[in-house]
């Protein structure tokens, strides 16, 4: 989103009536006009680390979407293309699990990185696929989906992004090394961690908060599951701190609280101290999740049962 416009990237077609898929179109919906707009056909545009640009948009599913408001740009992390996802594709073909960064520049906004004069991006916006950062040339890079991005600022000139989480068919993302995105030189590195390291999972949630006096920076990390071993997959309901710039991680202890269901899926977003939870799945023993919305304090490290308005200062990075 940019806080004025929502922008829906990705996902699979139905299966279940067939729906084949057809090119992708960038939809863009109008919070003021309550208007949804269609830009067909868009491709990459050239610019550092990038495919080169003139290529068309691949619609991808199962990727981590970001947005980074600051900066006026959306990133779409990973994923896989199969025939659910993309047009042509041969049923006889196996899915592809990507390891590429699509960046899309919002309308307005100008973007050094790409290869445009530093222009203002026009109305359908600029994609970037970003193929060649750094790790991203070496097999150690892993293809990935279901993972998780996290935008971190005051590192670099633009911020990092971490990427936490995720994996395909036969591997999954350890944590005990952090793969590491700077925004302004388009470079993943990566990054070792202290501390106990989280199980592997796929489909967490994250939010990142800062300290008051902006002397670290704290990504919660809740739930996801894990698929080990195939056909009995568990869904989690831990949450785990990875503090900056230490990046260390550890385990909040709620033993003694009353902590919402398992889940996979969901989504995380903070404010005023709190992160909100949505939605997710929540295995074959619940049928429905009630109410579904849940709020813990990222200060005191508790599940609340409401949502506390506060007033003050922005001192924690939220996004306004």
């Amino acid at each position: 989103n940019s806080q004025d416009t929502l922008y829906l990237y990705g996902g699979e077609f139905s299966d279940n009536p067939v729906t084949p898929p057809v090119p992708y179109s960038m939809w863009s919906y109008d919070i003021a006009s309550s208007t949804w707009n269609q830009a067909q056909n868009p491709q990459t545009s050239a610019g550092d680390d990038s495919d080169g640009g003139g290529q068309p948009v691949q619609n991808a599913a199962e990727g981590a979407g970001l947005t980074v408001a600051s900066l006026g740009r959306g990133y779409y992390f990973g994923g896989h293309l199969d025939v659910h996802t993309t047009a042509g594709w041969s049923i006889s073909i196996a899915r592809v699990y990507l390891t590429s960064l699509l960046e899309f520049t919002f309308p307005g906004h100008s973007n050094p990185s790409v290869s445009n004069n530093n222009q203002a991006a026009g109305p359908s916006g600029l994609y970037r696929n970003i193929t060649q950062g750094g790790l991203q040339d070496t097999a150690s890079f892993p293809e990935r989906a279901d993972g998780v991005l996290v935008y971190i600022p005051g590192f670099g000139a633009d911020g990092i992004i971490l990427g936490l989480a995720g994996g395909n068919n036969d591997t999954f993302t350890q944590m005990n090394i952090i793969d590491v995105f700077d925004i302004a030189n388009s470079t993943w590195y990566k990054q070792a961690t202290s501390g106990p390291t989280p199980p592997i999972r796929v489909n967490p949630c994250a939010v990142a908060q800062s300290a008051p006096d902006g002397s670290s920076i704290q990504v919660y990390m809740y739930g996801g599951q894990n698929l080990v071993p195939a056909g009995n997959q568990i869904q989690y309901d831990d949450i785990w701190i990875l503090t900056l710039p230490s990046f260390t991680w550890i385990q909040v202890n709620t033993a003694d609280q009353s902590v919402p269901p398992a889940r996979a899926g969901h989504t995380c977003n903070s404010w005023n101290a709190q992160m909100v939870v949505i939605g997710g799945y929540v295995g074959t023993q619940l049928e429905c999740d009630t109410p579904g919305i849940y709020v813990f304090n990222l200060s005191s490290l508790t599940w609340q049962n409401t949502y506390a308005v506060l007033e003050g200062a922005n001192s924690l990075n939220q996004q306004k």
